[in-house]
């Protein structure tokens, strides 16, 4: 209820974008509350709360699935392999878009590797991607590179927006 009711404040406010509440729901993250096998269900909840709150209103708001790095968003060295990212990526984006989201929103990437790893597994489902990286107040991502270099690797694999954020 409390979350459906923030949703509805941000559409009352004029919000033409809302981010269901799946930043943690991926398999990985809740393995380490014991609720791993709930990944699906509970990402599937975050965002039947999102478009109840959208279809309250008369508002024509978009429902972003949220999609975080794997690890801690401030620690680009616990970063998974290749492999993990693929995998562990392209099932949040599959059960974010059987869930019915309208857009993914990969949020807060802190190096170049996961962010186009992420941004792949979400721009294969067809649906539009907004892909966003985190900087340190040098400016760089936290992993050390650049923003320019971020945007080199993502922008040949097509996303709707790069982003940066935090």
């Amino acid at each position: 209820d409390i979350l459906g009711q923030i949703h509805l404040d941000y559409l009352v406010s004029g919000a033409e974008v809302i981010t269901a509440n799946t930043f943690r729901t991926h398999r990985r993250n809740l393995d380490r509350a014991g609720l791993g096998d709930r990944a699906v269900e509970l990402t599937e909840q975050a965002v039947a709360i999102a478009q109840k709150a959208c279809s309250g209103t008369s508002s024509r708001a978009m429902v972003a699935g949220s999609m975080a790095p794997l690890e801690d968003c401030y620690s680009p060295d616990l970063v998974p392999t290749d492999e993990c990212l693929q995998v562990e990526h392209t099932e949040m984006a599959h059960s974010l878009i059987k869930a019915g989201v309208d857009l993914l929103l990969i949020e807060t990437m802190n190096t170049v590797r996961e962010a186009v790893a992420a941004t792949k597994a979400a721009v294969e489902t067809g649906c539009p991607v907004l892909v966003s990286v985190i900087c340190g107040s040098d400016g760089r991502l936290l992993s050390g590179e650049t923003v320019s270099a971020a945007s080199e690797a993502l922008t040949p694999i097509n996303p709707d927006a790069i982003l940066i954020n935090c």
